[in-house]
Order: C-alpha cells, then sequence, then structure tokens
C-alpha cells in the first residue's frame, strides 16, 4: 500500500477510534459529573498532574525513537522492552516514595491511597507500550483502533459501576486502571503472537535510542510541566473544588487539541518520518496537515464557546455553572493549541527533539511567573485569562521559532491554510450566539439542538461554497477506501 493510501487508512481507523472513544468518554464525563461532587474531580486532576508527568519517562522516549529509526532489529527491541519494564517499576516506587511531599504541596491527605493506587499505571502500561509503538511504525491503526476502543470501553463500565455504588474519586481511579490493563492485556496477546521479546539485555542495544528518546522526554515533561502549572497551582492554592471546575472547562475547551490532533500526530509522525529527506514533499504535507486540522478543530472550540452557558448546565448539573466563563475564555487556549499542537510530527521526523526542548524550556520560563500572576489577581478566572493571553503570544511564536527553522520561510502558505476556518467559524459562531439570544425561552435541550443545527449547517455551506475541493476531499476520505 502506498505511503498516502497508508495515512488515509490510518486517518479513518484511528479518527474512527478517537470519534468512538470520544463518544465513551462524553457519556462517562456527564454520569460521572452528575453522580461526584467537584471536589472529587479535583483530587483526581491533581493526581493526573502527577501521573501524567511520571508517565513521560515510562517509555524514555523509546517508542518514538523505534518510529524514527529506519531499522530497528529484534535483540534492540528485545532489551529496550525490559528496559521500559523496569522504568516503570522505578516510576511506582519513586511515586510511592514521593508522596508525602505531594500531598504536603496541595495541603491534602486524601492524596495518599490515591496516588499508590493509580502509580500502578506505569507497570501495567509498560507491559504493553512496545507492542503498540511497533503496531503504530507499521501502520496498522486499524487494529489499534479496536484494541483502544475496547480498553475505553471496559474503563467506562467500571468506572460507571463503581459511581452508582458511591465509590467516589475511586470510581475513577478504578476506571482508569481498567481500561490501561485492558490495553496492555490485549495489546500483548495480539503482539506475543508476532513478536516475542529475547529474554536477554544488552545495555549497548538501547544507547542509540536513548539519545533520540531523552531529548523527547525532556521536551515532553517540561512542555506537560508548561501545560499544567494553571492545574498546579489552582489544586494547591484554591484546593480542589476550585480545581474541579477549572478542570472541566480546560478539558472540554483542549477537547479538539488532545483528541483530533492526538489522531493527526499518531498517523502523521510514521508517515512524515518516512519523507524526512524530501523537504518539499514535507513542507507539502505538513501544510494540507494544517489545513484539515484547522477546518474540524476551529469551529469546535468557537462553538463551545456559544454553546457552554446552556450545554454544561443541561448535562453536568446547576452545580457546575462556575465552568461556564471558564470555558468561555480557555477556548482562546484551545484554539492556539488547536493550531499549534500540530508541530509534533514534524519535529520527530526531522530528528529535532532539541529544538522542541528549548522550546518547552522557554515557555516555562514564560508561562509559571504568568500563571502566577493570573492566580494572584483573579483566582481561577485570572488563570483563564492569563493562560488565554500567553496562548496567544505562543501561537506566532510557533511559526517564528519552529515551523520557519523546520521548513524554512512559509508565513503566507501557513496563514492561508487557517484564515478560511478560522472567519467561516467566527461567522458560524456568531449566528449561533444570535440565535441562542432571540430563540432564550426555549427548553434547554432543544435551544441548544437548534443553536447547533444551525451553526454546522452555515459553516458546512461556507465550506462548500469556498473550497469545494476540500469539502470533496474530507467527504472522501469519511466515506472512500481511497482518496484518487
Amino acid at each position: 500500500m502506498k505511503l498516502k493510501d497508508q495515512s488515509v487508512e490510518g486517518i479513518k481507523s484511528t479518527g474512527l477510534s478517537t470519534a468512538m472513544i470520544g463518544a465513551l468518554g462524553v457519556v462517562q464525563m456527564v454520569v460521572m459529573r452528575r453522580l461526584l461532587a467537584p471536589a472529587d474531580f479535583g483530587l483526581m486532576s491533581m493526581v493526573n498532574v502527577v501521573i501524567g508527568l511520571a508517565a513521560l519517562f515510562a517509555d524514555m522516549g523509546i517508542g518514538g525513537a523505534i518510529i524514527q529509526r529506519r531499522e530497528v532489529t529484534r535483540e534492540d527491541l528485545s532489551s529496550l522492552y525490559w528496559l521500559n519494564l523496569l522504568v516503570g517499576l522505578f516510576l511506582f516506587l519513586l511515586l510511592c516514595g514521593l508522596t508525602p511531599l505531594i500531598v504536603l504541596f496541595y495541603n491534602e491527605p486524601r492524596l495518599t491511597p490515591l496516588l499508590a493506587w493509580t502509580g500502578l499505571l506505569f507497570v501495567i502500561a509498560a507491559v504493553g507500550a512496545q507492542f503498540q509503538t511497533l503496531l503504530e511504525r507499521e501502520m496498522e491503526f486499524t487494529r489499534l483502533a479496536w484494541i483502544e476502543t475496547s480498553a475505553a470501553a471496559i474503563g467506562m463500565i467500571i468506572a460507571i459501576t463503581m459511581g452508582l455504588k458511591g465509590c467516589g474519586v475511586y470510581s475513577l481511579i478504578a476506571g482508569t486502571l481498567s481500561n490501561a490493563g485492558g490495553k496492555s492485556l490485549i495489546l500483548s496477546v495480539v503482539g506475543f503472537k508476532r513478536w516475542r521479546p529475547l529474554f536477554r539485555f544488552q545495555k549497548r542495544r538501547t544507547q542509540g535510542y536513548l539519545a533520540f528518546g531523552l531529548n523527547l522526554v525532556g521536551q515532553r515533561s517540561v512542555n506537560y510541566l508548561t501545560a499544567n502549572t494553571d492545574f498546579m497551582l489552582i489544586g494547591s492554592l484554591l484546593g480542589a473544588q476550585a480545581l474541579g471546575y477549572y478542570s472541566l472547562a480546560y478539558n472540554l475547551a483542549n477537547l479538539p487539541s488532545t483528541r483530533i490532533n492526538a489522531v493527526i500526530s499518531r498517523v502523521f509522525f510514521p508517515a512524515f518520518s518516512q519523507l524526512q529527506d524530501n523537504l518539499v514533499r514535507l513542507k507539502s504535507g505538513f501544510l494540507r496537515m494544517q489545513e484539515f486540522t484547522s477546518v474540524i478543530n476551529i469551529p469546535v472550540v468557537f462553538g463551545m464557546a456559544v454553546a457552554a452557558p446552556v450545554a454544561i448546565p443541561l448535562f453536568f448539573g446547576d452545580r457546575w455553572i462556575p465552568s461556564v466563563l471558564l470555558l468561555q475564555i480557555l477556548v482562546i487556549v484551545g484554539f492556539g493549541r488547536a493550531v499549534a499542537g500540530t508541530i509534533g510530527p514534524l519535529l520527530l521526523a526531522r530528528g529535532r527533539t532539541d529544538l522542541g526542548f528549548k522550546w518547552s524550556l522557554m515557555l516555562v520560563a514564560i508561562q509559571v511567573p504568568g500563571i502566577f500572576l493570573g492566580i494572584s489577581l483573579g483566582g481561577m478566572v485570572g488563570v483563564a485569562i492569563a493562560f488565554a493571553i500567553l496562548q496567544s503570544c505562543y501561537l506566532v511564536l510557533n511559526y517564528l521559532i519552529l515551523v520557519r527553522k523546520l521548513l524554512g520561510p512559509c508565513l503566507k502558505e501557513y496563514v492561508q491554510r487557517i484564515w478560511p476556518s478560522f472567519w467561516m467559524s467566527l461567522g458560524m459562531a456568531a449566528v449561533s450566539f444570535v440565535i441562542s439570544i432571540v430563540l432564550k425561552f426555549l427548553p434547554p435541550l432543544l435551544l441548544l439542538a437548534l443553536t447547533t443545527a444551525s451553526g454546522v449547517g452555515l459553516y458546512l455551506l461556507l465550506i462548500w461554497h469556498r473550497n469545494k475541493p476540500l469539502f470533496v476531499e474530507i467527504r472522501q476520505l469519511v466515506l472512500q477506501r481511497r482518496i484518487a
């Protein structure tokens, strides 16, 4: 199968699984937000910040190195597999040892058992991590799709069942562990049929991969700290309940960048890696990817800002109303990340993890004082405003420092791929807002349905009018097996 056909098939398969996992996630989010208190989600957000940071070190960036390498031997893979397991066990023990300091930072004793249970994720995930990497390297995204969807369904069922039984925040942890455990189990069963690690470990086999991987880990860890500064400071200074409100708004605002861009990055990294020496084709592919992600991501974040006052109380209950204003501010963050978040596969494909690391160091130097100032002046709302301002700056710097460095000057082409989706989405949001004001007397569900339908219809009409070839290509991508 040609690279283009593999990429298209990968986008379809991964996109379908992401949509299904996203749907399961929405169901779980709605049900659990009604069953649990905001403070429960605040506690889980505190746990997730710590776990997410440690998880970045779990594979030492080895997964990315395996995909980027043109040739990988069985001996290499075997040594790397056992290294992953050892690192997972080490991180679990390290987290247990650091738990008292984490509890002290948040001033939250309830975190002690939660961190211990969630730390098992490191060991569980390490078992199946390399099998997932090998499937991604071979671009077998259809197989990965059903594995991940099945695991997500298991996690959702466990979480909701325990939530209904009154298990509180532990139901969220149980769902997370079940998801990871189911995924690793299925990956291992599938992977062992095709490849089994040798019972040997050779340090020299890991060194070349670690050279690439450690730069990647450094970039991701610093970037992760930058992205979660707000969570850490809100949790430490304002408490679990405030963090619960903020986490709902943040997760919704960043849904496109965490879901859709994740699909794009996963598929295009191995595809771009095969084009890493052909700058012309690489540039063309990146700009085309930027156009596709913009046309999907931007209207979603704009639509959220309009729908928030009706949708949040309707689906999550009146006690979550404080999240409405936060979401409306944070959609600026979601927009910036949706546009700039496509840089990841390009950095990896060009082997420029060092550049990504320097970029992340710059962001953390800017963001920590910015977020701290925001929380000092305005609490949760101050953090949201500060984050929105910073993300707007990052969007400009992303092109100047990263895109131009990797592809050469292409500002006009870069903006041309983003601008149409921006103004069409802005028009869609304006019309939907007017409709929501004029028809505010309607029942919330009917009002939300009408504003959403009118917004989606107008946006599709604008795409069809402005760029029929793109509209047709997206339709072909969804409905057909390949693009001619």
